[in-house]
């Protein structure tokens, strides 16, 4: 399986705050460097993550929407027009 990548670049930066583009280099190359060991099968890349997220035992993401909140304040009690109505 898979590894993951190398944090050797980390280590490299001695310490050093590591920028926004040294971190979107870091993803791209592991997102490369992913996709090439499974030599570009989407398919193969789709059941690795699976298995990765079944062996990290918590779900971040339940699938599940959640039901918005109701409004605490009327669009009127803005003092906001309301559709058909013009102030």
């Amino acid at each position: 399986m898979w590894s993951g990548p190398d944090n050797s670049r980390s280590r490299e930066t001695g310490g050093r705050a590591m920028n926004e583009r040294d971190v979107l280099a870091d993803l791209r190359a592991w997102r490369d460097e992913f996709a090439r060991s499974h030599k570009y099968d989407l398919g193969a890349m789709a059941a690795t993550l699976r298995a990765l997220d079944r062996a990290a035992g918590a779900r971040l993401v339940s699938g599940e929407p959640r039901k918005p909140e109701p409004a605490a304040v009327a669009m009127k009690d803005l003092g906001q027009p309301t559709l058909g109505h013009r102030t």
